[in-house]
C-alpha cells in the first residue's frame, strides 16, 4: 500500500476501483479534433447539396414557365389558322420575367403546315445569357378555307 500513497489522486482512484493507473476515461483533444474535421467536412457536403438542391428547382421552374409560355404560342399559333410560311417574335412576361418567343410557320409537305415555337429568356442589363431555349413543333393539316382577312383569287 505504501506504493499506491505515493502515487498521485487519480492512480489512487483507479487502484480502489480495481482499474490500472494508465486507464483513461473521456476523450484526449486528438480525438475531439478528429471528430470536429470529420464533422465539418460533412455539414460542408450538405452545404453543397443542399445549394444544388436549389440550384435545380429553380432550373426546372424556368423550364416550367418557358414551356407555359411556348405552350401559348403554339396554341396561339393554331387559333390563327396560320397557313402561310412566315416567322413571328412577340416578347412574353411571366411576372418580372421576359421571354422572346419566336412563331415560325413552315410547309410541311402536301396540304400540311409545321408551326415551331421557341422560347428563350431575355436576361436582364448585365445578367448572363440563359442558354436554354425551348422548343415545341406541331404539324397541322392546311385548313380548307382561307384565313381570316385573306380573299380567295
Amino acid at each position: 500500500m505504501v506504493a499506491v500513497s505515493r502515487l498521485g489522486r487519480r492512480a489512487r482512484v483507479a487502484a480502489h476501483q480495481g482499474l490500472s493507473a494508465t486507464c483513461q476515461r473521456g476523450f484526449g483533444l486528438p480525438e475531439v479534433i478528429v471528430a470536429l474535421t470529420v464533422l465539418a467536412v460533412g455539414l460542408l457536403g450538405l452545404a453543397g447539396l443542399v445549394r444544388a438542391v436549389g440550384l435545380q428547382s429553380e432550373q426546372a421552374r424556368l423550364m416550367g414557365e418557358r414551356a407555359m409560355v411556348a405552350q401559348e404560342a403554339l396554341e396561339q399559333a393554331v387559333a390563327d389558322r396560320l397557313g402561310t410560311p412566315s416567322s413571328r417574335t412577340d416578347t412574353a412576361r411571366v411576372g418580372i420575367r421576359v421571354y422572346e418567343v419566336v412563331r415560325t410557320v413552315t410547309a410541311g409537305g402536301t396540304g400540311t403546315r409545321a408551326i415551331t415555337v421557341q422560347v428563350r429568356a431575355v436576361p436582364p442589363k448585365g445578367a448572363p445569357m440563359d442558354s436554354y431555349v425551348t422548343r415545341l413543333r406541331r404539324r397541322m393539316p392546311l385548313p380548307a378555307f382561307p384565313p381570316p382577312g385573306i380573299i380567295p383569287p
